[in-house]
């Protein structure tokens, strides 16, 4: 058992807090670990704000979310868009000097220091936009092939790539001190083994990466696998804590 530690979850594109909900019902422990899905701009809880119009605001609302509840342990998982939008939120609880987390995770993304390719499917037509994203799988397809839901989803989905495809990064600020772990689906075609091991570059303390069977949703297809990674992980942490006390 281990000192009770929240896991701060942010949605991939086209996600929602939603997604994470049935993740809080295969936690091995509930008394070791919980995950706290936090909400973007345009939907769910948060239907009634505008979409971010660029990375800066999103990472802005969700440091509003959280500063004020980071003196106890906590995490932060984060998922395609997600990873990237953690990595940008971790710098900033950095900057302000608040308590950091004891482990990020990054899931089913390059990290910065990959250069993304130049698209900008954001400003394609709906036909054409609908094709690029039916690339990556998952379960967006139903979403989409449903008339009355793609005029809901594709205005989230097409804000979200925006978000993405306008993103630039700052490598140039001090790296992260927490260990990191780096999730890969094994036939995701749009993340490459080297594309998550680049993440190391972004911290000094350790990066284990890890494969799961499915392509880039395998989040959702090696669900309990993925859960029990994060658990583990997280033991690990608390056990180096309590043998190297002040760590």
């Amino acid at each position: 058992m281990m000192n009770h530690i929240k896991v701060f979850c942010i949605p991939y594109a086209g996600g929602s807090a939603v997604t994470y909900e049935r993740w809080k019902k295969r936690i091995p422990d509930k008394n070791d670990m919980d995950f706290i899905p936090l909400e973007l701009a345009g939907r769910g809880r948060k239907s009634n704000l505008p979409f971010y119009e660029n990375m800066e605001e999103a990472v802005e609302d969700l440091y509003q979310s959280i500063s004020s509840e980071l003196y106890e342990p906590y995490a932060i998982f984060g998922h395609s868009m997600g990873s990237l939008i953690a990595f940008e939120l971790c710098h900033k609880l950095q900057e302000k000097g608040l308590p950091g987390p004891e482990h990020i995770f990054f899931s089913g993304r390059r990290s910065p220091f990959i250069p993304s390719p130049n698209h900008n499917f954001h400003m394609l037509s709906d036909e054409e936009f609908v094709q690029e994203v039916l690339n990556y799988g998952g379960t967006t397809r139903q979403a989409l092939e449903h008339t009355e839901l793609r005029e809901l989803f594709l205005p989230i989905l097409r804000a979200d790539f925006k978000l993405v495809e306008t993103y630039q990064p700052r490598l140039d600020r001090p790296k992260f001190s927490a260990n990191i772990s780096v999730f890969g689906g094994k036939r995701d075609v749009q993340v490459t083994l080297e594309d998550l091991q680049s993440w190391g570059e972004t911290t000094t303390g350790q990066c284990r990466t890890s494969i799961f069977p499915g392509n880039h949703f395998f989040i959702n297809e090696s669900l309990d696998d993925v859960i029990m990674k994060i658990y583990i992980a997280l033991y690990l942490e608390r056990i180096f804590r309590v043998a190297i006390p002040g760590k």
